[in-house]
């Protein structure tokens, strides 16, 4: 059984998101639990994930280079361009606050779907999200132009369930538990998340139903802006960092251009409002469709 859930992920994943959106009783009545689906996602990912590469001198500058781009400038390049384009406040504080925040955890398997350094992707996986906190807090206190209706004490409480709760498990169980063991457990595990993050997307799916038939227009608008997001991080980052080699800018193009958003709607505790919700909601169909053509066309653009 979790073999089968595992080959259709998926399926299961795109059913469910289907599912919540023509049946808004079932993403109605799962939208309480979003974020204790989010969690064992985070959980289950973290128990997973397979080494991460450690290289040299010069493979940490790299590095370094990029989480400086990815969680430092992305965020000011992003809050430049939201205000010479003239973008709501509202609108502008999502697209900034997205901008800050680590890659899906799904970027290692597109990565070796595609045949770049998988490690690479996990490791900096590991680090722009474990520094997102950060940037998160830095970037909501200099940048954006509302106030979050958050206060220090909520953002920390919900840091440790997120964040440190789930690396420390996950560092735990690989220490604990012998490679034969991590191996016969990978399926069941894998099958858990996927399940969870079925749920997840299902019930995210709650009310766009309804914004749809209310508001055509205005989701067309947020379509439009989740996905042109994503790709227009992805096609910048792989341009500016061209110059370390292909593989390398593909990595980096993938990493930044699809974040993890479920997880800064979690720390921020959806105060950036319903449109940030549905922002959410929408870029979930970016991450699932649009990382290998996109990683396709530009492996032929810069080789």
């Amino acid at each position: 059984m979790s073999k089968h859930i595992t080959q259709n992920a998926f399926w299961v994943v795109f059913s469910a998101i289907m599912i919540g959106l023509f049946l808004p009783i079932v993403s109605h009545e799962l939208r309480p639990y979003t974020f204790v689906f989010l969690f064992i996602v985070v959980f289950c990912a973290l128990m997973r994930l397979p080494p991460a590469k450690i290289g040299g001198g010069g493979y940490k500058i790299k590095m370094g280079k990029l989480l400086l781009w990815q969680l430092v400038l992305t965020p000011i390049a992003v809050w430049a361009g939201v205000s010479i384009i003239g973008l709501p406040a509202g609108i502008s504080a999502i697209f900034i606050v997205c901008s800050c925040v680590g890659p899906v955890f799904s970027t290692p398997a597109f990565s070796k779907l595609m045949g770049l350094d998988d490690r690479f992707t996990v490791q900096n996986l590991l680090l722009s999200t474990l520094l997102m906190p950060l940037s998160l807090m830095v970037t909501g206190y200099f940048l954006l132009p509302v106030q979050l209706d958050l206060d220090f004490k909520t953002f920390a409480v919900r840091v440790v369930i997120f964040l440190c709760v789930p690396f420390i498990g996950g560092y735990i169980f690989r220490r604990v538990t012998t490679l034969s063991f991590q191996e016969k457990s990978s399926n069941p595990i894998l099958s858990i998340s996927t399940v969870s993050l079925a749920l997840m997307a299902c019930s995210l799916m709650d009310g766009i139903a309804y914004r749809i038939i209310q508001s055509p227009l205005d989701m067309i608008y947020l379509s439009a802006l989740a996905l042109s997001f994503n790709l227009i991080l992805q096609g910048v980052t792989t341009y500016l960092f061209k110059s370390f080699g292909a593989d390398f800018a593909l990595n980096a193009g993938l990493v930044c251009g699809y974040r993890n958003w479920a997880l800064t709607l979690a720390l921020t505790a959806g105060s950036l409002g319903d449109d940030f919700t549905t922002f959410v909601a929408i870029g979930q169909f970016g991450v699932m469709l649009l990382p290998i053509p996109t990683l396709r066309l530009l492996k032929k653009l810069i080789q």
